[in-house]
Parts: structure tokens; sequence; C-alpha cells
């Protein structure tokens, strides 16, 4: 790479049958073919899996494709070089990182050089000023430990102040919103999207709720793309969007994530239970509990008795194997656990919350109620 100065983005990014394997045998990425026009605004989705972390990665330049072309405009990125690329992009990370410095420091970490009035602009643009101004020394105010002097959102809105103090060209966000309730979600969002016309603004979510607000939906599956368009034209022509949508909607949560219901069609949808009638879900329905995890906190661990299944309605949990490593990521709608509901047979990994989360329990205690009911029904669940 020869890091040469890179000039500002005029036409977009583009990607020319893009290929990547981790391991040197699966295709995390196959053969993808996508234009990021300038000043456009794109959401990338897709169920768990998919290569959505993975492409998002290639484009922060953390990994090298393994074949095809990434172009900014018409120069390949490794020509460019990786600090030229970056030097032009900012970066909102799924998780708020600051450290234990004044807000203005944590600010000034976007770019060295900011004039004090520049670290303003940005954080008016990422409506996150007041809050800092209220603070007790103002943008001097040291920010504590893990960000103490400020909530969840204001912490994300600082760290999108802290990409905008860079004017980039292009804004990238990894999961930004995925562990805020939905108003604070939607605050984000507007200081992200309505406040930053004319900027290339790229986003890696699992939430469809979030997808709606851009004006590009690029859906992904086993690495290749699926479908690329505006959110309504996906809605009616993608099978596979209306099903994501599907499997993250029957869930009616409380802002703080405390409280709330599950639909009776939602528990429905979960394959062990669906042979049961519908008044047997509604009945079910009633009897799921409802958990709030804060971020890093273990909902089970490997070894544990099972007796109840886990439906994820917000934010994502890491599964782990017994050597504390990755397994895989689960997103909202997805459901954990079905042995443990029919058999209390024991976990086969951890489960840790990525940031905040609202899960539903459905225990076995009450399924076999149901099966004490439905007795020709036992043998074909399990």
């Amino acid at each position: 790479p020869t890091d040469a100065t890179a000039a500002p983005l005029r036409d977009g990014i583009r990607l020319d049958n893009l290929r990547f394997s981790h391991d040197g045998v699966t295709a995390h990425l196959d053969g993808v073919d996508l234009t990021l026009p300038v000043g456009r605004r794109t959401a990338i989705i897709g169920p768990s899996g998919s290569g959505k972390s993975t492409l998002l990665r290639i484009l922060l330049t953390e990994l090298h494709p393994d074949g095809g072309a990434l172009l900014w405009d018409d120069i390949p990125f490794d020509q460019l070089g990786e600090s030229a690329i970056r030097a032009r992009m900012g970066f909102v990370p799924q998780r708020p990182q600051v450290f234990s410095m004044s807000v203005k420091d944590n600010l000034r970490l976007g770019a060295q050089d900011a004039s004090d009035e520049a670290i303003r602009e940005a954080a008016r643009a990422a409506d996150v000023h007041d809050a800092i101004a209220a603070l007790p020394a103002g943008y001097d105010t040291p920010i504590g430990d893990g960000g103490a002097a400020l909530s969840g959102g204001q912490l994300q809105r600082l760290c999108i102040a802290r990409a905008l103090v860079r004017h980039p060209d292009v804004l990238v966000l990894d999961e930004a919103t995925s562990a805020l309730d939905p108003a604070t979600a939607s605050q984000v969002l507007d200081a992200l999207l309505d406040g930053q016309a004319g900027r290339t603004v790229i986003a890696v979510t699992h939430r469809l709720d979030v997808a709606d607000r851009f004006d590009e939906v690029v859906l992904l599956a086993d690495g290749r793309v699926v479908d690329a368009g505006p959110p309504a034209a996906l809605q009616t022509r993608c099978e596979l969007y209306r099903q994501l949508r599907d499997h993250q909607s029957g869930f009616d949560l409380r802002a703080d994530g405390r409280a709330g219901t599950v639909s009776a069609e939602r528990l429905g949808a979960i394959p062990v239970l669906a042979d049961l009638p519908a008044e047997e879900h509604a009945w079910l329905a009633d009897r799921a509990t409802v958990r709030r995890l804060e971020p890093d906190e273990t909902l089970f661990h490997l070894g544990d008795t099972g007796d109840h299944l886990v439906l994820l309605a917000r934010g994502q949990l890491l599964v782990l194997d017994r050597d504390g490593e990755a397994i895989r990521t689960c997103d909202s709608g997805d459901v954990l656990g079905e042995i443990g509901l029919l058999t209390r047979s024991r976990r086969t990994a951890t489960v840790r919350a990525l940031g905040e989360c609202t899960v539903f329990l459905l225990y076995r205690d009450a399924l076999d109620e149901v099966l004490a009911r439905r007795t020709e029904l036992r043998a074909r669940l399990e």
C-alpha cells in the first residue's frame, strides 16, 4: 500500500465480485457486487451468518478480500492504503467506547487538531451538546469509568460526534442502535440521518425498524446479495425480507425493556410449538416472562440444566463455546433452548448479552400443563 492521500469521494464505493473466507474453506462473501453511491444512506441487513460483519470489516480495511475489487471511485482500496481510506471515514461501533478523560478529550480522539468550536459543532450535529453543557464542568467534565456521567443513548451520540468531528466522507455504523430502546434509537437515528444530508452513510443492522429509515436496503444471505432497493420495494417483492420482518414482529415492550408481551402468533411461529392449537399458543403467551439483561450479563452457562426456551425480543446475544470463543450472534426474533424446553437437558453453550437485551422465557412447567391437556401431541413435539 502506498498510503497516498485519498481524494474526497466523488462517485461512490464499488464492490466488484468481492470474495472472502475466514477459514479458506467456507465462502463468507461469495461474489458480492454492490455500488454505494456518494450521498446515499444504505443499510446492510441479513440473517445471522449472512456476511454483514465480514463486509463491514472489509469496508473498514480491517480485513482484505481474497478476490474481486473494492474501489474508492475508480481507485482500488489497496492502492490507496489503509490510513488514506480510514482518514476519509468515520466509524460508530455497536457499543460506545469512551475513556476516563474529559468529554472534550474523548471527542478530540476523532481529530487531534479539532478546535473547541469544531467539537461543539459535531456535538450539536449529534444532538448531544445540551447534555454535555448540563454536566458540572461542561465539556471539561471527566466522563467517568465506563462513561458513568452520561446515559447509554448520550454515550452513543457522543461516539457519533467523535466520528463527525473528522468531517468524514463516509460514516460507517456497526449496529449503532441495537442495544437502545426504540425511543432512544429513534433519537440517535435522527442525529445520524436527518442532520447528515449529503453524507454517505453505510450501516450494518439486524433491526428492520432501523433499516426502514435508510434510502436503500441491501439484503445479504449466505455471503451473497439477495436483493437491494428501497425498504418498501423489498417488502413488496422479496420473500426473505418479509420473513425477516415477521421474525422480528409480535413483541410489545415497554421502553426500558422490563415489561411487555409476546403475541400468540409469534409463539406459534416457533417450529417446536407450531403443532399446538392456537388457543394453547395464547395460553402460553400469557405465561411467558420478560427478562431484561444488562450488557455482558450471562443468561445461562454451559452445563446448566435447561428448563426453558428463550425468545430474543430486543438486542443481541452472544453464544460462546467451552473455551469462551464466540460461536455465533443471535439477533432479535431468534430462539434458543428448544431442547431444554422439552427434556431439561444440559446447556451446550454459554449465552451472554452483547448489549442491553430483552428476552421472553417460556418454562417447561407451562408446556407440561399444555401437554397434560393434549396428550396426543407430546410424542410429536419430542
